[in-house]
């Protein structure tokens, strides 16, 4: 239960819907059988949603799971290109089409480009069933609520589309917005985008932390990075080293930016700070930022913005066990996220996302 200071319940929604949901798992959908796990058709849908357009801001991912684990955002791919498969398995029987997906995930496997499918509708079980069935290649968001493929334009009933291409560019925007996806239009929106360390003659060794810092990953990278800087042989830690000290560019410009952001974002200069801090902790760079990080983590903004945060990953895990019959208490658990949290970013998505659920159109799902 979460308290004001004064002692009296603040806002109690939030931590006590998701510590009820947390022990929910999909209802038996005695219409998806073990040999035919695909699901009967629902009886409704969210209302239809404006077609992404190119040249729109891409949104990020709505709270839920990816298979086979992980968590992505869209802040993941800046750079870089992200392809989205959206497919809605009530209408789709054509495992050819996922046979063709999964050709060009391994075709693109060394471009800097990423695929996500995404399962409209699906739930967790569901999905994974499917993901197995059709060996897919690359992760897939359950998107059971249809509030990622709402966001881009899909999940108009009456249309019974079966599936849709988006391809997010590398500042973030949609660049391409279709029902087919050839090789062609992704080799034209990956190009002019290049690597930054991956083709630039550093070690083999360093490979598995140079894929990470490729794709943004710079804690995770920077942990497998700084091992290898006392490493055997000589050559690779003198490789190592060059590395490091070119990620250390990027980590000097990370503490500018916090810096220039202290007082107009205050969350944003956080999270800054904290990326110096935790891919250079020992270096002089992260010995500079640790008092404004120390004062940031006291204000009243950043507390609150890491208090959501924490509910936010809770609801993440709420939705992924949930069936559709669960939404409203979800929407309730979005809500008190909002409300214990206002006026900070995860607390906003939190808004948008208990409103997709309320406005989510009756029973979705025959026989919930």
């Amino acid at each position: 239960m979460v308290r004001s200071k004064s002692g009296g319940v603040l806002c109690f929604v939030a931590a006590a819907a998701l510590a009820a949901l947390s022990v929910l798992w999909p209802t038996r959908d005695d219409s998806a059988s073990a040999a035919n796990p695909r699901p009967a058709a629902r009886a409704s849908r969210t209302r239809s949603a404006p077609t992404m357009k190119s040249g729109m801001e891409a949104p990020d991912f709505p709270p839920g799971i990816f298979i086979p684990g992980g968590r992505y955002g869209l802040s993941d791919f800046k750079g870089k290109a992200l392809v989205l498969f959206f497919f809605d398995n009530d209408y789709l029987h054509d495992d050819a089409a996922f046979a063709r997906w999964n050709d060009m995930v391994r075709e693109m496997g060394n471009k800097p480009v990423k695929f996500i499918a995404v399962g409209v509708s699906h739930l967790a079980r569901e999905a994974a069933a499917y993901a197995r069935t059709v060996n897919l290649q690359s992760p897939l968001f359950v998107d059971t609520f249809q509030a990622m493929s709402s966001r881009y334009g899909e999940g108009d009933a009456e249309a019974h589309w079966v599936w849709s291409f988006r391809i997010v560019g590398p500042d973030g925007k949609v660049v391409r917005s279709s029902s087919e996806l050839t090789a062609d239009e992704v080799e034209k929106a990956i190009e002019g985008i290049g690597w930054k360390y991956k083709d630039s003659g550093y070690d083999p060794r360093l490979n598995p932390a140079i894929e990470l810092l490729e794709w943004n990953q710079w804690e995770a990278g920077m942990g497998k990075l700084r091992p290898m800087l006392k490493t055997y042989p000589k050559a690779t830690a003198e490789s190592a080293r060059k590395l490091y000290e070119e990620v250390k560019k990027e980590g000097a410009q990370w503490k500018s930016d916090a810096e220039a952001a202290l007082e107009s974002n205050p969350v944003a200069a956080y999270d800054l700070y904290a990326r110096v801090a935790n891919c250079f902790a020992g270096d002089d760079l992260a010995k500079g930022v640790e008092q404004p990080l120390k004062q940031l983590k006291g204000t009243k903004a950043v507390k609150d913005e890491l208090t959501a945060r924490g509910l936010w990953e809770q609801l993440s895990v709420a939705v992924g066990r949930a069936s559709i019959s669960d939404r409203l208490r979800l929407a309730g658990a979005a809500e008190g996220i909002a409300a214990r949290c206002p006026n900070t970013p995860t607390g906003e998505r939190a808004v948008i996302f208990a409103k997709h659920l309320r406005e989510m159109n009756g029973p979705v799902r025959v026989g919930d």
